[in-house]
């Protein structure tokens, strides 16, 4: 395994390679997302330990996602069972994708745990703006309260995505523990954090954008409440593709120095 460095445009290629993976298949990768997807409710919908159990369990279906966007690549169809394809490798490498699937929802509880402590009134805040905003006459922009609420929930958790980004795939094709695949994740992620940064900039202001266009767009023809309409099926497919695309930042940050995992 050998750690790469990429320039910092390869941020936005990984972007459009997701895109690109998904309009290739674009049924097949909508019906894998939605199988992730069900299958985290039915995991949560579990009494007492199912929002553990569905942590537990993201890290592999995240090398899920990778190996089909190669099978697309391969010019194959991917299936749902590349979802758990990480849980049927040799017994050992298993194991150890556990213990980090254990680690990451550990991770996410404490990061969880942490936003609830510093910022207990977000919830509060929130509807109380979007009550006031629905009976505005121009838009405005979120109080204070808000704003830091919402800046709050998106660096907190960044370290825990750091730590898990490129991990799990790191144990699913390598002989290495739940420690060093955490390290070699940090490593990556810092040798190309100018492309990760405009990675997660570009994921970030694409949805804005489609957002602002339909809206401006249904404003001009006076119904803005219909913006919502077409914005969610967009929203779904950029969702989609954002996992279409873990592959090629994962692909140009480590040669494994081995052919792929058998595809499902």
């Amino acid at each position: 395994m050998k750690l790469l460095t990429v320039p910092a445009s390869r941020g936005v290629s990984w972007m459009l390679g997701g895109f690109q993976v998904f309009v290739r298949q674009p049924l097949a990768y909508t019906a894998l997302f939605m199988a992730f997807l069900f299958g985290l409710m039915l995991l949560i919908s579990v009494p007492g330990i199912g929002a553990l159990l569905a942590l537990v369990l993201v890290p592999a279906a995240n090398v899920g996602f990778v190996l089909a966007s190669e099978a697309v690549q391969a010019g194959r169809v991917p299936s749902p069972a590349l979802l758990v394809a990480a849980l049927r490798s040799a017994r050992p490498r298993t194991v150890v994708m556990l213990q980090l699937g254990l680690a990451y929802a550990m991770a996410a509880l404490v990061a969880m745990w942490l936003i609830e402590r510093v910022d207990p009134d977000f919830d509060a805040s929130l509807a109380a703006f979007v009550k006031q905003a629905q009976g505005a006459t121009e838009a405005q922009l979120p109080d204070s309260n808000v704003q830091s609420g919402l800046l709050l929930r998106l660096l907190l958790p960044l370290p825990v995505t750091v730590l898990f980004w490129h991990a799990p795939v790191v144990v699913h094709r390598s002989n290495v523990g739940v420690a060093q695949a955490l390290f070699a994740s940090v490593v990556a992620c810092w040798r190309n954090r100018g492309a990760f940064a405009l990675y997660g900039l570009a994921w970030g202001l694409l949805p804005a954008l489609f957002g602002l266009v339909l809206l401006a767009f249904f404003s001009l023809i006076g119904q803005p409440q219909l913006a919502v309409l077409p914005l969610v099926p967009l929203l779904l497919m950029c969702s989609t593709a954002f996992y279409a695309s873990l592959h090629f930042s994962v692909a140009d940050c480590f040669d494994f120095g081995e052919p792929p995992v058998p595809l499902v």
